[in-house]
């Protein structure tokens, strides 16, 4: 034991000596009551208070920064987690809709997911993870719990391609639903329309547009939008129609193929005397 203390003083020695004599030095200062002194230690309390401060100011600084940096963090979580929430909401109800459509409909429907999607100003077209193993044939309609998307184009065993109503190449007989007149809706590059309508045709602002019975390409009455606009109400003997379609192309994410069509399987629609395609 001896030993071992031995070992301990002459290697720590200079410090235990120095630590000593600071204290006895710090003892004499606190018992001393000359001016001198006093002051002194009016000066070292002070400088330690200060020292003392800013360390405890520096710690709780980077305690706040890293407790921000974690409330940041967890504020991110909690937005990705909502938008997250937001994003199953929205395709809980498109879902609801579509369920509620399918419930109602006297048609036989194929559920379908769009896994491409190409709107260039003149040619809008979607892939569906559908095609002819599943049922599906060219000429079928495709549509969503808000009216028409589109017409099945072309298919493989296993997927679709449909010509939506923002395609130049696709033409439909359209009826008002009110007033029941008739005319063919085509897609500008730019609007949806009725063109070369007559002057007697009775047509109305937010009119319902739905496809025409007599239509060789859809033979049921499918809604397709509302009338937006009215041109040239007041000249010419013709009235065009612009038409706000019921469907949200840029949002649509799942659709019914209804297992009806004019066409056989792998035979292109083509213009009709009506001018359908």
């Amino acid at each position: 034991m001896i030993h071992y203390l031995r070992q301990i003083w002459d290697r720590f020695r200079d410090f235990i000596v120095t630590g000593f004599l600071l204290l006895f030095s710090l003892f004499i200062i606190t018992k001393s009551e000359s001016p001198s002194v006093n002051s002194f230690k009016t000066f070292v309390f002070g400088t330690f208070s200060f020292a003392t401060s800013f360390v405890s100011n520096v710690i709780l600084m980077t305690d706040l920064r890293s407790e921000n940096e974690e409330l940041r963090r967890k504020t991110a979580e909690l937005m990705l987690e909502v938008n997250s929430l937001r994003e199953y909401g929205i395709e809980n109800e498109s879902y609801k809709q579509m369920l509620q459509l399918k419930d109602t409909s006297t048609l036989s429907l194929v559920t379908s997911k769009i896994i491409a999607k190409s709107f260039s100003p003149a040619q809008g077209t979607i892939t569906l993870d559908k095609g002819s193993n599943d049922g599906i044939m060219v000429g079928m309609p495709v549509i969503n719990g808000n009216g028409l998307i589109g017409i099945v184009h072309s298919v493989s065993s296993a997927f679709s391609i449909v010509r939506t109503l923002r395609n130049v190449h696709l033409k439909l007989i359209i009826r008002n639903e009110r007033s029941r007149s008739e005319g063919i809706l085509k897609w500008t590059g730019e609007y949806l329309t009725v063109t070369n309508l007559p002057k007697t045709a009775d047509v109305k602002h937010g009119d319902r547009i739905v496809t025409s019975d007599i239509s060789s390409v859809i033979n049921k009455p499918l809604f397709v939008g509302r009338v937006a606009k009215i041109i040239n109400p007041e000249s010419g003997y013709f009235n065009d129609l612009i038409i706000s379609p019921g469907v949200d192309f840029n949002s649509i994410k799942s659709v019914f193929v209804v297992k009806t069509t004019q066409f056989p399987l792998n035979t292109l629609p083509q213009t009709n005397e009506r001018g359908e395609q």
